[in-house]
């Protein structure tokens, strides 16, 4: 299901619009069934099990069926993962079919929008500094942080999550036509470069 534009309320109204097609259908069922089995116990707990399964079943799979161009943290951490692997940009339902439902675990930390001086760079740490953004990256507690400069915009701080994913898998900063090259390859594939669903804190450092 691909929203309009990239809507999240699209999606929000299309879900609407089900809920209550299903919420008719279930009153309907109700009445059809209530007095057939409002004796039998253990049919009550059959159809209320039954019913159960069909409705998680069906939100699962709704939810599968979403296909979102945007980047949030885990699609950001498989499309990197997947390229350093195959140095090719899979496409957005490949990689939508790819994001867990439940459970988002990683052993990395990030965090996005820091003040300059939370992320001083030292040598345990790889950096990566160019005008829009500085990226810290600690290897051995697999920590990153971003701050961004006060003339960078939304694709600036996309750019900059990009790299610190880039440096947190392949364990040193890449060169700057490495991450040209790479954004320009997400845009290629399908996926919006100029919008994110990633969130940053509103810190930002202006050069003096």
């Amino acid at each position: 299901m691909m929203a309009i534009l990239d809507n999240v309320g699209d999606v929000a109204a299309k879900d609407g619009s089900q809920e209550t097609l299903i919420n008719v259908f279930a009153l309907l069922c109700s009445l059809l069934l209530l007095p057939v089995v409002s004796r039998n116990i253990v049919s009550v707990w059959l159809l209320f099990s039954l019913f159960t399964f069909i409705h998680l079943y069906g939100n699962y799979r709704a939810v599968k069926s979403l296909q979102f161009r945007t980047l949030n943290q885990s699609l950001l951490r498989i499309v990197v993962k997947d390229y350093i692997e195959t140095r090719k940009i899979s496409t957005v339902s490949e990689m939508n079919s790819k994001e867990p439902i439940l459970l988002h675990w990683s052993s990395s930390r990030h965090y996005y929008g820091c003040r300059l001086s939370d992320v001083s760079a030292s040598s345990n740490k790889l950096s990566f500094v160019c005008s829009k953004f500085t990226v810290i990256c600690d290897l051995r507690s697999n920590y990153g942080y971003v701050s961004m400069a006060s003339i960078s915009n939304i694709s600036d701080q996309l750019r900059a999550a990009l790299c610190l994913e880039l440096m947190l898998n392949m364990r040193a900063p890449p060169s700057p036509l490495e991450l040209d090259e790479f954004v320009e390859n997400l845009k290629s594939g399908g996926w919006l470069i100029n919008k994110h669903r990633l969130v940053f804190d509103r810190w930002t450092y202006s050069e003096k």
